[in-house]
C-alpha cells in the first residue's frame, strides 16, 4: 500500500529495522529511483483477496489523495514548474501521511479538540529559532499567521478526509469562538503545509516572496519531523462500535 492506494509489486530485497521486518518493493512500470522500503503490513499478496483490498481503495480516491506528497518537479503544469517551490518532506512525516490515510480509511479518526493546537506548535516553532535577529523573527511571526490564517480558511473545503467532516460540522458548531487551528493539531498543519505550494501558486504569490518562504517552511518540517512524539497522535481513535467492545 501506498498513498493509500495498492499498486502491483515485487520485493526485492529484506532487512530488520528496530526489530521489524521491511521490503525493498519495486512497484511494476515504476523506475527503480521509485523503489522504497515498506513494513510488513503494508503489504499484501497478489491474490482474490488482494484484488478486492485493491479496488476497495480506488473507490476511495478522495480519501487516499489527501496523503499525497508533493514530488519536486511532477505533478504540475510545465508553467508553474518555474514559478513555484518544492518543499523535502521528511520521510518520517510522508510515512504519517500514509499511515493517517490507512487509519481513517479504517473508520479511526483524531481525537479533537487537539493539544497542542495548531497555534501552539507555530509558536512553539518561532520560540525555538533561537538567536534570530528582530527582522527574521518578524518574518518567522508573519509566517506564523499566514498559516494560521490559511488554516482556518481551507480546513473544511481542503484539509479533511471525507469521514473526518461530520465530526467537524459537530466540532465548530459547539466552538462557535474557536478557529480551525486552535482546535486542530500537528495533523492538518502538516497536511496544510504540504498544500501550500500549490495553494501559494493559486494565490498568485510573487515568486520572490515564495522563495524566502521555501527555507523557512523547510524549517517548519524539520521542527515537526523533530518534535513528532509530543506533536503528532501514534494512533487514532478507534471507530465507536468497535471502542464499545
Amino acid at each position: 500500500v501506498n498513498k493509500g492506494q495498492l499498486y502491483v509489486a515485487k520485493i526485492n530485497k529484506t532487512r530488520v529495522s528496530r526489530g521489524e521486518h521491511e521490503y525493498l518493493v519495486h512497484y511494476a512500470g515504476w523506475k527503480s529511483r521509485y523503489d522504497e522500503w515498506m513494513r510488513e503490513e503494508r503489504i499484501h499478496v497478489d491474490n482474490e483477496e488482494g484484488r478486492r483490498m485493491q479496488k476497495k481503495l480506488q473507490r476511495n480516491s478522495e480519501v487516499t489523495e489527501m496523503a499525497q506528497v508533493p514530488v519536486a518537479g511532477e505533478d504540475s503544469d510545465d508553467e508553474d514548474q518555474g514559478r513555484g517551490i518544492n518543499l523535502n518532506v521528511p520521510s518520517t512525516l510522508q510515512r504519517h501521511l500514509l499511515d493517517e490515510a490507512e487509519w481513517i480509511l479504517a473508520g479511526r479518526l483524531p481525537a479533537l479538540p487537539r493539544e497542542p493546537s495548531a497555534q501552539s506548535v507555530m509558536y512553539k516553532f518561532v520560540s525555538s529559532r533561537g538567536g534570530i535577529d528582530k527582522a527574521e523573527e518578524t518574518i518567522l511571526n508573519e509566517m506564523r499567521q499566514g498559516i494560521e490564517s490559511y488554516m482556518d480558511k481551507s480546513l473544511g473545503m481542503l484539509l479533511l478526509y471525507p469521514q473526518e467532516r461530520e465530526a467537524h460540522r459537530e466540532l465548530m458548531a459547539t466552538r462557535k469562538n474557536d478557529t480551525p487551528s486552535s482546535l486542530y493539531g500537528a495533523e492538518h498543519l502538516l497536511r496544510l503545509i504540504v498544500k501550500l505550494p500549490s495553494m501559494l501558486l493559486q494565490a498568485d504569490m510573487p515568486r520572490k516572496s515564495m522563495l524566502a518562504l521555501q527555507p523557512r517552511l523547510m524549517e517548519l518540517l524539520r521542527f515537526l519531523d523533530d518534535n513528532k512524539p509530543e506533536l503528532f497522535l501514534s494512533e487514532y481513535d478507534a471507530p465507536k462500535e468497535e471502542a464499545k467492545e
